[in-house]
């Protein structure tokens, strides 16, 4: 009888696992997997931490520099108390030195204080000068501040600082359908007083005669004594 042929009795017997190989995959510890996974997680978050804070960096110096450009562009607020800067200067002017109140005119203005000012009773000082077909004046009234605002209350106003006093200032324009003809003006600028008294100043007539760095600059000289 034939012997078994080698070969076939070699691939009949079970394979046995190589026990090196099983040693050195047995060798990683479940707790030592865990501790590298942990690792990577935090380097994720290190990392993700540090691109986020260079963001908000980025953003926050954006943010000021926005806010510095906007407060360069904000205009400051009139001074009326100071000679806007770029006019006619005031030198050759003339100054009207009252007992109550001063300030400065043009010299080509004409004093012309009507006789009806004078006699009021009302009026604790008063001065009309004209200017060409217009007039301007200056009344100090023994009437309130309060009075004296409460007259003009339908009649928009922008309040307004002149010689340190507070002050409401009133515009009526004419136009082509009203009584007061288009390009003429009246103008009322109630100042507040000491007490139960009021200074009252005005323009009266063509706008293009007392334009508005011209009411600037008389603003600007006014002195009040009271």
């Amino acid at each position: 009888m034939d012997n078994p042929d080698k070969e076939s009795i070699a691939k009949d017997q079970p394979k046995t696992e190589n026990p090196v190989e099983n040693s050195a995959a047995s060798s990683i510890h479940p707790h030592t997997q865990k501790f590298y996974m942990l690792l990577i997680i935090l380097g994720v978050i290190f990392l993700a931490s540090i691109f986020l804070a260079g963001l908000y960096f980025i953003g926050s110096r954006t943010t000021v520099n926005q806010q510095k450009q906007t407060a360069n562009k904000v205009s400051p607020t009139p001074d009326l108390n100071r000679e806007p800067t770029g006019s006619t200067t005031t030198a050759n002017w003339k100054t009207y030195n009252g007992d109550t109140f001063s300030f400065k005119y043009p010299s080509k203005w004409i004093e012309e204080t009507s006789s009806l000012e004078k006699s009021d009773s009302n009026n604790i000082e008063v001065i009309g000068l004209r200017i060409n077909t217009s007039v301007f004046g200056v009344r100090y009234k023994n009437i309130s501040f309060e009075k004296s605002i409460s007259s003009n209350s339908n009649i928009k106003y922008k309040p307004i600082i002149i010689g340190g006093n507070e002050a409401f200032f009133y515009e009526v324009k004419g136009d082509t359908n009203g009584p007061l003809p288009e390009g003429y003006s009246i103008i009322t600028i109630i100042v507040k007083g000491v007490r139960d008294t009021s200074y009252s100043i005005f323009f009266n007539g063509d706008r293009k005669e007392f334009p508005d760095s011209l009411i600037d600059q008389i603003l600007s000289t006014f002195k009040f004594l009271d």
